[in-house]
C-alpha cells in the first residue's frame, strides 16, 4: 500500500461523487504525488461523497474510517497519511480509525456491509450505500450478502447484528430483478479497480483463450441495472468484463474525469493497456450515451465487435460527434470491427442515432419490437423484465460468431428482430 495508491483511491472516489468541481487536473496530479494537499473544510463532501470515499476506502485497502470519525482529519494528505499507517500511536487519538479484520466466518462484503450501514442516519444514506454496492458488486458477492441476511432472519447466523427491513427488501428485490437469472448459481467473476471510473472483472481461466468485453456505461454509471444482474448474462469462463463508468455524466464528453479529460484521450488510455494484449478478442458494449463511445472504441482499438445499445446522441453533442464518425470510415473494411447497433423501433431518437451512425459505418441495425407493448430506450432492462435478457446477451453479446457482414447496407427491415 503506497501513499500514491491511497491517494489515488480517494480522488478517484471523490470523482465519482461529484465533489472535485472546481479543482483541475493539475491540483489533483500534484495531491496524488504528495506534492500538495487539499482541506476537507474546501471540498463539497456531502453524504453521498462521504459515503462513496468511506467504502472506496474500505474496498481497496482494507481500512475503515466511520463518517462520525472523518471531520477529525484537517485534509486528504492527512487521512492518507493515516490510512498508509493506522496504528494507536499516530498523533489523531481522537479518530477511531481500525484495519479491517481478517474473518474465516463472514465474506468481506459481508463485513463491509455491516460495519457501514449503522452509520447511516437517515434513508437516503442507506439507498446510497445500496445504489454504491449495486455498482460494484459481483454475482459472488451478492449472494454471499443476501445467504447472510437470509440467515440472520432465520436466527441461524451466529453474530450480534440485525438488519433492517430494509437491507432484506433491497436484496430480495434485486433478486426479483434477475428473472431468469440463476444468482444462486453466480457465474465467479472477481472485481479490481484498474484506474479512476474502470473496474476490471475476471472470471476463471486462461485471458489468452477468452474475449474481453469493454463496457461503457450510461449517465447512471450501470449497463441500464445493477452490476451483478448485468455480469450474470455472462459467462465469465469465456469472458471477462471492463466497465468504464460514465462518472461525469455528460456521456463520455468529457472523458473521465481523474482518468482522461476527453474522449479521444480515454480511446488513447484504453489502447495503452497492457492486458487488452493478453486476450484472444475484444469486443466493445456501450449503453445509451456509452453507445457512440462503443462504436468509436471498437474502431479504435481494431475490436471483433463494436455494440451500441440504445444508443443516441445527446442534446448540443450531435454535429461534433457526426462529423468525428464521418472521419472514421464510410464502409466496413474487410477484417475491421463488426459494428452492431440495437434499439427499440419504438424509441425515434435511438432510431435515428442508428440510422446515422450504420450510414457513415456500414453497421449493421437491429431494431426491436414486441407485438404486446413498446420496449422504450431501457432495451436491456426491459428484456430483464420480460425474462430474455440472458438468451438475448447469449445470443447478441456473448455468442461464439463473428460473421463478416453484407457487402450492401442492411436495411432496417431485413434487420428487424421482433421478440
Amino acid at each position: 500500500m503506497t501513499d500514491a495508491a491511497i491517494r489515488q483511491t480517494i480522488v478517484d472516489a471523490l470523482h465519482f461523487a461529484n465533489a472535485l468541481e472546481g479543482q483541475s487536473d493539475r491540483t489533483l496530479k500534484a495531491f496524488i504525488e504528495s506534492k500538495l494537499d487539499l482541506a476537507l473544510q474546501d471540498l463539497d463532501l456531502n453524504s453521498l461523497a462521504t459515503m462513496e470515499l468511506l467504502i472506496a476506502l474500505e474496498l481497496e485497502h482494507s481500512v475503515t474510517i466511520t463518517p462520525e470519525d472523518l471531520p477529525g482529519f484537517a485534509s486528504l494528505g492527512e487521512l492518507a497519511a493515516y490510512i498508509a499507517n493506522p496504528s494507536p500511536s499516530d498523533p489523531q487519538p481522537s479518530v477511531a480509525v481500525r484495519t479491517a479484520e481478517a474473518s474465516t466466518q463472514s465474506p468481506h462484503i459481508v463485513r463491509l456491509y455491516r460495519r457501514v450501514l449503522p452509520r447511516c442516519r437517515t434513508p437516503n444514506q442507506v439507498n446510497q450505500l445500496h445504489v454504491a454496492l449495486e455498482n460494484r458488486m459481483t454475482p459472488v458477492e451478492f449472494r454471499y450478502l443476501h445467504r447472510c441476511v437470509a440467515d440472520a432472519g432465520n436466527g441461524d447466523e451466529d453474530h450480534e447484528s440485525e438488519y433492517p427491513p430494509t437491507t432484506r427488501q433491497w436484496l430480495d428485490r434485486l433478486k426479483q430483478l434477475a428473472v431468469d437469472l440463476p444468482l444462486d448459481e453466480p457465474e465467479p467473476f472477481t472485481g479490481k479497480r484498474v484506474h479512476t471510473g474502470a473496474r476490471h472483472y475476471c472470471g476463471p481461466g486462461n485471458q489468452a483463450d477468452k474475449t474481453l468485453l469493454i463496457c461503457f456505461t450510461t449517465r447512471a454509471q450501470r449497463m441500464m441495472m445493477p452490476l451483478p444482474i448485468f455480469l450474470q448474462t455472462i459467462d465469465a469462463t469465456r469472458f471477462d468484463v471492463l466497465i468504464i463508468a460514465d462518472l461525469a455524466r455528460d456521456s463520455f464528453l468529457s472523458g473521465v474525469p481523474g482518468l482522461a479529460p476527453s474522449l479521444d484521450a480515454l480511446l488513447g488510455w484504453l489502447a495503452t493497456l497492457d492486458s487488452l494484449g493478453n486476450y484472444r478478442s475484444i469486443r466493445t458494449v456501450g449503453c445509451s450515451g456509452g453507445g457512440y463511445v462503443a462504436i468509436r472504441a471498437a474502431q479504435a482499438l481494431d475490436a471483433e465487435r463494436g455494440i451500441s445499445i440504445a444508443g443516441r446522441f445527446e442534446k448540443a453533442q450531435h454535429l461534433q460527434r457526426w462529423r468525428k464518425i464521418r472521419r472514421l470510415r464510410h464502409r466496413r473494411a474487410p477484417g475491421s470491427a463488426r459494428l452492431v447497433l440495437i434499439y427499440a423501433d419504438d424509441k425515434p431518437r435511438d432510431r435515428k442515432f442508428a440510422a446515422a451512425v450504420a450510414k457513415v459505418s456500414g453497421g449493421e441495425r437491429l431494431p426491436l419490437a414486441f407485438p404486446d407493448g413498446e420496449i422504450g430506450h431501457l432495451v436491456l432492462d426491459e428484456l430483464r423484465r420480460r425474462g430474455l435478457l440472458g438468451d438475448f446477451v447469449r445470443q447478441h453479446v456473448c455468442d461464439h460468431s463473428n460473421p463478416p457482414a453484407s457487402s450492401e447496407q442492411p436495411s432496417e427491415q431485413s434487420q428487424r428482430g421482433t421478440l
